[in-house]
């Protein structure tokens, strides 16, 4: 038996603008977008305003920012002030402490701050907070070539006749 191609799925077709015009289903369970970021929690610093804003406003702008996001975006800049004020007092501290029963400790506020900027790391991707994080969310393409193109074009004809080699 002859089986034909798998349906795109849903959102490749709305984005391709749905060339065959077929009406699309109805998603299920949308979350609101939300259109203008609002105001960061009362609780954050300086920082994690200042994340929050950076992170935050250009998702909203592009029309990528949900309801959802919003207690992600929360505890990612919460994590980016906590790692700020973690390094605050590392900078004017030392790394290494005396221990009671070793001669040295790792001092814990470099581990608060290993820590926070690990889950700052990992909410910001979620939140599409750097440039492969926004290509897979559909807010940038990716410019340039790739290795095999660029090998194509520096060797023309090769055995394929694919320019490479």
């Amino acid at each position: 038996m002859v089986v034909g191609r798998k349906p795109k799925p849903t959102h490749v077709r709305r984005r391709e603008g749905n060339p065959g015009k077929r009406p699309l289903p109805v998603e299920i369970g949308t979350v609101n977008r939300v259109r203008e970021l609002p105001s960061p929690p009362r609780t954050l610093g300086t920082a994690g305003k200042q994340a929050w804003s950076i992170v935050g406003q250009p998702l909203a702008e592009a029309g990528a920012l949900h309801e959802a996001h919003l207690p992600i975006l929360t505890l990612f800049a919460q994590a980016v002030e906590l790692a700020n004020d973690a390094f605050a007092q590392i900078h004017g501290g030392k790394f290494l402490r005396k221990g009671t029963k070793t001669a040295s400790v790792i001092a814990p506020e470099f581990r608060v701050w290993e820590s926070a900027v690990g889950k700052a790391v990992t909410l910001g991707e979620h939140l599409g907070a750097s440039p492969v994080a926004m290509a897979r969310l559909g807010l940038a393409a990716l410019k340039g070539e790739s290795l095999a193109q660029q090998l194509r074009a520096r060797y023309p004809g090769g055995k394929d006749g694919s320019g490479a080699g």
